[in-house]
């Protein structure tokens, strides 16, 4: 049983309204998990949401491997839909390596799913 959850694999889960979509991520990234990231880019592709918000709350960690399609996807979303996306709940030693790493932006940063949804909210250039 023990070593069951110790394999437990990376994973997401999607829920989308209208052109919002939160997006959590579960486990640790991994090069298995390129698999899964792949999965939700094409997700993003074929519902083409305006506002993400990826949810890092349940991510222990994130590897190297995972770095290029993390990145991928959110350029997806700010240049080919003209979107906007939110990372949140991201444990500060994840965010820091990621922000130096620039995988994610400093300004897209936040402590959680209500936070970055009430962001979206706001009228372009009050998000300070």
């Amino acid at each position: 049983d023990w070593k069951v959850t110790m394999e437990k694999k990376f994973q997401y889960l999607v829920a989308m309204k209208g052109e919002f979509m939160v997006v959590s991520l579960v486990g640790g990234m991994d090069d298995v998990a390129e698999e899964q990231l792949s999965a939700l880019y094409g997700e993003i592709e074929i519902k083409k949401p305006r506002f993400v918000v990826l949810n890092f709350r349940d991510v222990a960690f994130v590897e190297r491997s995972a770095y290029r399609l993390l990145t991928m996807i959110q350029m997806y979303v700010r240049n080919e839909l003209n979107g906007v996306v939110r990372s949140c709940g991201v444990l500060p030693k994840i965010r820091k390596v990621l922000e130096q790493e620039g995988v994610l932006r400093k300004n897209e940063v936040c402590d959680n799913v209500q936070m970055a949804l009430t962001l979206f909210q706001r009228p372009k250039g009050q998000n300070t």
